[in-house]
Parts: C-alpha cells; sequence; structure tokens
C-alpha cells in the first residue's frame, strides 16, 4: 500500500503548488488532486521532475454518464484527462456517475455501461486505469445515483473490463451501509483505490467511529497492495497528523521508514 495525498482535501485553500511546497521535507511523495484544467501543471512537472513526487490519479471532467445525452462531452473529457495523464505519467483517472436523471434506475445503469463502452478502447491504449466512485447520498452528495456495494458490483460485472475499477470510499460507504470489511473485501477484486476519512465529519481517519488501522490491516491481509486515498480536511496539523498515522500503519506501507532514501508515501 501507498499514501496517497488528496492536496485539496489536506491543505484547503493552498494552491498545488503550495501544498507541494509543505510536502517537500516530508518523506510523502504521492499524491492526488480533483479537478486538472485549472491547476498549473507545468510548476507539477518541477516538482516531479526534482523532488519525486508522483500523481496516482486525478479526477475527470464533464458530461454523465447515466445522461445519454452528456456522453459526448463526459467522453471529451475524458480524452482530455487521458492527454494530462500521458504528460503527467499517471496511471488512473477518477469518473463519478452523476446525478440521478429521474429517468428509470435499469435505464440509467445501462446508459453508463454504454459509455463505458464506449470508452474502454482510449482507456486501454492509454494503459490507464478508470476508477467509478460511489458516493453517499445522505450527507454529502443528495441525488447522486450510484451510492451501494450492490449497485457498484453489479456495474463492474456488466462493464468486465480490466481497465475499468472501483475507487472505495470508506467515509462514504460507512455513511451508506456500513460493514466497510465485510463489503471492501467482497469488491476488492475490483477495487483499483480507495479513499479514507473519519466519520462523522470527514475529518481525520482515526477520529470518530471507524477503526483505520484495523480496516486496512484486514485488506492488506486479503490482498490489496493499491494506493490508499487520505481525502480528509483536517481539524489539526496536516503534516503532523500524516506523519502519526504513517507511523501507525507499520507493516503496511509500500516503503516504510527504515534505512537510507525511505518514504512512507
Amino acid at each position: 500500500m501507498r499514501l496517497s495525498l488528496c492536496t485539496e482535501m489536506l491543505f484547503g485553500g493552498l494552491s498545488l503548488t503550495e501544498a507541494l511546497e509543505r510536502l517537500r521535507p516530508t518523506p510523502f511523495r504521492l499524491i492526488e488532486f480533483w479537478g486538472w484544467s485549472k491547476k498549473d501543471l507545468a510548476a507539477l512537472v518541477v516538482f516531479m521532475e526534482r523532488d519525486g513526487f508522483e500523481v496516482s490519479a486525478f479526477v475527470t471532467e464533464g458530461g454523465s454518464l447515466v445522461d445519454p445525452a452528456g456522453h459526448d462531452d463526459w467522453l471529451r473529457g475524458l480524452e482530455a484527462a487521458l492527454r494530462t495523464a500521458d504528460t503527467l505519467r499517471v496511471p488512473a483517472l477518477i469518473t463519478q456517475t452523476g446525478q440521478d436523471t429521474g429517468a428509470a434506475r435499469g435505464q440509467q445503469f445501462d446508459a453508463m455501461v454504454d459509455c463505458l463502452r464506449r470508452a474502454q478502447p482510449m482507456l486501454a491504449d492509454a494503459g490507464v486505469r478508470l476508477l467509478i466512485e460511489p458516493l453517499n447520498t445522505r450527507i454529502d452528495h443528495v441525488g447522486y445515483y450510484l451510492s451501494t456495494s450492490s449497485d457498484a458490483l453489479a456495474l463492474m460485472e456488466a462493464v468486465n473490463h480490466p481497465n475499468v475499477r472501483l475507487l472505495f470510499d470508506i467515509y462514504h460507504q460507512q455513511i451508506t451501509e456500513g460493514d466497510v470489511i465485510r463489503h471492501l473485501t467482497e469488491l476488492l477484486p475490483f477495487v483499483g483505490h480507495l479513499h479514507l476519512a473519519g466519520n462523522p465529519g470527514r475529518h481525520e481517519p482515526w477520529i470518530g467511529e471507524l477503526n483505520p488501522v484495523g480496516i486496512l490491516e484486514a485488506i492488506h491481509a486479503a490482498g490489496y497492495r493499491g494506493p490508499v486515498g487520505l481525502e480528509y480536511a483536517p481539524l489539526g496539523d496536516p503534516i503532523e497528523g500524516l506523519v502519526g498515522f504513517a507511523a501507525s500503519l507499520s507493516g503496511l506501507l509500500a516503503r516504510p521508514e527504515g534505512a537510507g532514501q525511505t518514504s512512507f508515501a
């Protein structure tokens, strides 16, 4: 596992370059972010080449998967994001399904599958994974289409493509259905990325009702070795919190603290 730091959440109010300046003295080198088109990508490349930063994923822009009228816009957004991913050597892109249109659920599901099938050749040619993210509809994303593990599993089985994976957000799924370890373990063959935050509040993962170390230990034992995106709004100093949390994950991270040139991330 590697910790991937969501710069917008962890350093709210700072630009991407300001966030990376804060991270430069730390061992953390894997980041992710939301929309890409308004970021200073030229500056990001400097940080990557000079300081060894990597980007695990960022979010596509435009369109809707569940609304056929938004498919062409979504595919154009994917095409543009893939070009940027190639420039930045990013292995995965995050996308959302869009808001429920009010049409029959099955009709929206079929529209989503059709659009993702249209995207498959683009993803295969680029060698990039597309991460579909279920979100909670009770608190943060009222009206969003995809929220449950069962619907996410049905989508993965219908699309049936190795470049289309799930982003399992532990915070969102705790709100939606709980029983996180069981649901996550069942979905693990389809999971390409994790997000983690505490509940309630979406603050530090160790604050609230979740046991983040126990969850990550369980899925590590089940074979997960991918990124763990830290997507939370810290109540305390973000760097101190990150260092302490990484230390609590001894033995789970790909490059734990040790001799030589090491990194938590």
